[in-house]
């Protein structure tokens, strides 16, 4: 391990406060400029490995300027801009040229913290191989530290498609993952650093390809192609760079397939496969900010299985665990793409509905209710048919104001449902308008 140091060019002194805060937990040393000129002279001097600048600085008239500076000197520094209010192409288009995350101005500290570990694991994975294979120039160096860092395949994979094209002269590219990598996507970050990856594939290039396999320890991770019109490659051309690539996208990518199950096994339920409690929390959070800042519907959905209990008391807990999954495995088919289900206790579920007004949550709950009576639940007890009550809210309504306002209101939109006879979808409309609660939700939103 080596001294962490990061450099910040910015003359708004509480952002100096948040960073500071931010990257205590690394021990990093932070230096602080105020204006491009010192940020530049303590650029050449320092050599940090990690730069943050605002992209109002005045003199700075695009961040991949300090990127050219940064590449100029050769440093594997990796750059996060800071933008208020960033548009999301805008930022996205900047990760894609090496920025390596753009963070929305006022700055969160976890949020920042999270980029910052990103960013320093990195520069510790790229410290250690400059060390063990020294790279014979700038243009590899750069290849390396555009990847570094990267541990969601879906930037990774866009991040590898930009460097692909950069390097190869005009052509078309193309890049093909292996079966299970090629699904792998991540949702859209507000700070702009993860994205949806839909890979191109080689059936819709033409001319013959230039190819590259990606591997990593004997094991295939996908190629990298290359088309030029005729099939005629420049004269110019550096394949040496192509196989540098080739060699740091396997290492690369073999890593975030790595981070990617263990982030699978930490975000979701054994039992079920569905999301658990504290994904479900972090995915609704980011859809209510999504949905506020773009003015969008958003809905919730909350499940429980009707007398569950006495399911457990009668039949077994061998039997409830097949009821958990039989519910699990009905909700996966039956909800759209985009939609997240989780289980988010013993026998309650939810479902979060981006983009769906309360009339469009209301027919997905009513197909729910469709499938599980027309599905066969896999137990020798013929006579156990469960049923689910449903409760709806959407932020279309005036009371809805946080995400644990949703979830207050869907739970107890669901206990009406269990109130008036169960196996039973109500919405929050139709609570009281006393106020009253039905009664108190167990939640306690993290």
């Amino acid at each position: 391990m080596f001294q962490k140091t990061a450099l910040v060019i910015d003359s708004a002194s509480e952002n100096i406060t948040i960073i500071n805060q931010a990257l205590r937990p690394f021990n990093a040393v932070l230096l602080w400029a105020e204006t491009l000129k010192e940020g530049l002279a303590l650029l050449a001097e320092a050599r940090p490995q990690l730069v943050f600048v605002a992209s109002s600085l005045p003199g700075l008239a695009a961040p991949q300027d300090l990127l050219k500076a940064i590449d100029a000197l050769k440093l594997p520094a990796q750059l996060v801009v800071l933008e208020r209010e960033p548009d999301f192409e805008a930022a996205m288009s900047l990760v894609v040229s090496g920025v390596f995350a753009v963070a929305s101005v006022p700055l969160e500290r976890a949020k920042l913290a999270q980029i910052a570990q990103r960013a320093l694991e990195g520069q510790d994975l790229l410290s250690a191989l400059l060390e063990s294979r020294p790279l014979d120039g700038e243009k590899e160096l750069a290849i390396h530290k555009r990847l570094a860092g990267h541990r969601d395949m879906g930037p990774l994979a866009e991040a590898i498609r930009a460097l692909a094209r950069d390097l190869g002269e005009g052509a078309q590219v193309a890049l093909e993952l292996a079966p299970g990598l090629a699904q792998a996507s991540e949702e859209r970050s507000d700070e702009g650093s993860m994205f949806t990856f839909e890979g191109l594939s080689s059936e819709k290039i033409l001319g013959a390809p230039l190819v590259r396999e990606l591997s990593w320890k004997g094991r295939p991770l996908g190629k990298i192609l290359w088309s030029y019109p005729g099939g005629r490659k420049p004269q110019a051309l550096d394949e040496d760079a192509l196989d540098e690539l080739a060699w740091a996208a396997g290492q690369a990518i073999d890593l975030a397939r790595e981070f990617q199950e263990a982030t699978s096994l930490a975000s979701r339920d054994p039992l079920t496969g569905l999301q658990n409690r504290r994904a479900f929390t972090e995915t609704l959070e980011r859809e209510f900010a999504r949905a506020k800042r773009h003015n969008t519907p958003l809905s919730l959905l909350i499940l429980d299985i009707d007398h569950f209990k006495s399911v457990n008391d009668n039949f077994g807990h061998q039997t409830g665990d097949k009821v958990l999954k039989w519910l699990g495995k009905v909700l996966r088919d039956t909800v759209r793409v985009g939609d997240a289900a989780a289980r988010i206790g013993g026998e309650e579920f939810a479902v979060i509905l981006p983009w769906t007004d309360l009339e469009q949550a209301q027919i997905l709950a009513q197909r729910l209710k469709d499938a599980l009576r027309a599905s066969q639940l896999p137990t020798a007890s013929a006579a156990l048919r469960p049923t689910v009550s449903q409760g709806i809210a959407t932020i279309e309504s005036v009371m809805i104001n946080s995400p644990e306002d949703l979830i207050y209101w869907s739970d107890q939109a669901m206990y009406l449902a269990k109130k008036e006879g169960r196996d039973a979808i109500r919405v929050a409309t139709d609570l009281p308008r006393s106020g009253a609660k039905i009664e108190e939700t167990p939640y306690v939103f993290q």
